[in-house]
């Protein structure tokens, strides 16, 4: 299990030449961090086939986070966000501003169409790949 003091910055997710999550979207956003965790095998993968299936943009509010970091946005105890664990971050959360339903729709609807777990709240989608890493959860829908 990697600490906070093992981490290094994540890298950004790039294909063919573009950019298309940074390392500040990615990264723990807190004071210590400031962009270091650590993504899940795999993960910023599917993310890119995510992103590269809907056709557009994926604004990220909230990607790795340290526990110290988790706890204080308000994270769960077991939260996906936190990289200080055997399988390291595996869920990200996407800002809704200026988003119409439409746009929302779709999200949701290729997320789950992908076999990602997707929980929505009026300001951000959280998505994540724990049906991959940790079996026992099952693939659903949540509301915030």
């Amino acid at each position: 299990m990697m600490t906070r003091e093992q981490a290094s910055l994540v890298p950004s997710i790039v294909f063919a030449g573009r950019t298309y999550f940074t390392t500040a979207e990615l990264g723990c956003r807190c004071d210590f961090c400031k962009g270091k965790g650590q993504l899940a095998s795999g993960f910023a993968e599917d993310l890119l086939g995510l992103r590269l299936a809907l056709g557009f943009a994926l604004p990220l509010s909230s990607g790795c986070r340290c526990l110290e970091h988790n706890e204080a946005s308000g994270g769960s105890e077991g939260s996906y966000h936190i990289y200080e664990t055997e399988v390291g971050t595996c869920a990200v959360d996407v800002s809704l501003a200026k988003w119409d339903s439409v746009k929302r729709a779709r999200l949701v609807e290729v997320a789950l169409m992908l076999g990602w777990r997707v929980g929505v709240h009026e300001a951000f989608v959280h998505l994540d790949r724990s049906p991959v890493y940790y079996p026992e959860e099952e693939k659903k829908l949540f509301l915030y």
